[in-house]
């Protein structure tokens, strides 16, 4: 009995992972690759989606060694693909310069010679991080991408333009034509083995965009819904410091507020191994004897976890209302629209300041962002008088954001 091909490709089991290199290095440790396929008894067929956008390029995170995202994701598919005793087939997709992907490894067993091909091209995006050839813009979505996926494991079209694939890093091996039409891992003899994805994603800088009509179309022509849509996660990342104690100042203070940390300015010089150093209220008290009324301080090294705070997705807000309007008359609505959006009146709307607080090693930073807008149409002649729509309320949202370090 043979198994639709059609039936199996759809359902593909859609892997969110963060990092890969979770995985341990025995395939009889995974469930998802254990046992025989059901069916026949071919390999397991794993494609990783490896999301090449530019925050990739970032070393926020503090990876070990000073690596970027991308250049630790690269690593982490290395070592796995290197440990040998998977038992399944796997490849690689990745963005071309456009929104859909590009096969950068075919789906294929991992014996010797296609284990150091894989490897080899992870060295080539490890060495080459930030070149435009493996790094693309961070506004891309993930329709054309996922629905790239689907048609690598149909045989279908590819998304991607051929202009728009690296005919220097794109395996041939992935395509019936380069670079217009995918050759599916897939055939009768193997139609019925299981089937996953790896998607391996970065963190954004703002709200991804919408499908396209055409995928939604697609999709639900699939069987599929998009009714709602999914949203995009609306989430924040905080920064936090891991403090170690280096040691104490080389020189005496007269006060906490006085002390230097010059003396570790190497280890915490940007590059260095701390993000920052910072004295602390504890002094020597069997080290070298300092003047009287002075101290030796001890020093922190700090390591920010988790880079710079950031808001993705829906912006918490609040809003605020300055109901005397405007603080001047325009001839028209649009000149008052223009001048409240350009800031250069507020109708007496005041963006609050942050503020700064410490605790210890920690530091809590609060930031105030505001835009501006006029409300309505309705006129105000509560201050100033005006005789038409210019004189609208001001309408200032503020936004806040928090960050620990």
């Amino acid at each position: 009995m043979k198994c639709s091909m059609k039936k199996r490709l759809f359902p593909l089991l859609i892997c969110a992972a963060a990092v890969i290199s979770s995985f341990q290095s025995r395939a009889e440790d995974i469930d998802i690759f254990v046992g025989e396929s059901a069916g026949d008894k071919s390999n397991p067929k794993v494609l990783i989606m490896l999301e090449n956008t530019a925050n990739w390029s970032r070393a926020s995170q503090k990876w070990p060694g000073g690596l970027t995202q991308g250049q630790s994701e690269a690593r982490a598919i290395q070592t796995l693909i290197s440990g040998g005793g998977l038992g399944v087939d796997m490849g690689l997709m990745m963005y071309a310069t456009s929104d859909a992907g590009y096969i950068r490894k075919a789906v294929t067993v991992l014996d010797a010679a296609n284990t150091a091909t894989f490897s080899n091209s992870m060295t080539t995006i490890f060495n080459n991080i930030n070149s435009p050839s493996e790094k693309i813009n961070s506004s891309n979505t993930y329709g054309d991408f996922m629905y790239s996926a689907y048609n690598y494991f149909s045989g279908a079209s590819a998304i991607a333009p051929s202009s728009s694939v690296d005919s220097a890093r794109a395996d041939s091996g992935g395509y019936t034509s380069n670079y217009g039409t995918f050759r599916s891992p897939l055939s009768d003899t193997n139609a019925c083995g299981r089937n996953f994805i790896i998607f391996i994603g970065n963190n954004s800088n703002g709200a991804l965009g919408g499908d396209s009509a055409a995928n939604g179309s697609a999709l639900v022509a699939l069987g599929g819904s998009i009714s709602p849509q999914l949203k995009y996660q609306s989430y924040t990342t905080t920064t936090t410091s891991s403090p170690t104690t280096l040691g104490y100042t080389a020189q005496c203070y007269a006060s906490l507020a006085a002390c230097s940390t010059t003396d570790y300015a190497a280890q915490c010089a940007t590059g260095g191994a701390y993000d920052s150093c910072t004295c602390v209220n504890t002094t020597s008290t069997s080290l070298d004897v300092c003047a009287a009324g002075q101290s030796r301080y001890a020093v922190y090294g700090k390591t920010n976890i988790g880079g710079t705070t950031t808001t993705t997705g829906p912006t918490a807000q609040t809003a605020t209302t300055n109901t005397g309007g405007v603080s001047a008359c325009y001839a028209s609505s649009t000149a008052a629209s223009t001048a409240v959006t350009s800031g250069t009146d507020k109708g007496g709307f005041t963006c609050p300041g942050g503020t700064t607080s410490t605790s210890g090693a920690t530091t809590t930073t609060t930031t105030n962002s505001c835009s501006y807008a006029l409300t309505n149409t309705t006129p105000n002649l509560t201050a100033p008088t005006c005789a038409s729509t210019a004189g609208s309320p001001v309408l200032g949202t503020l936004t806040t954001s928090t960050s620990t370090a």
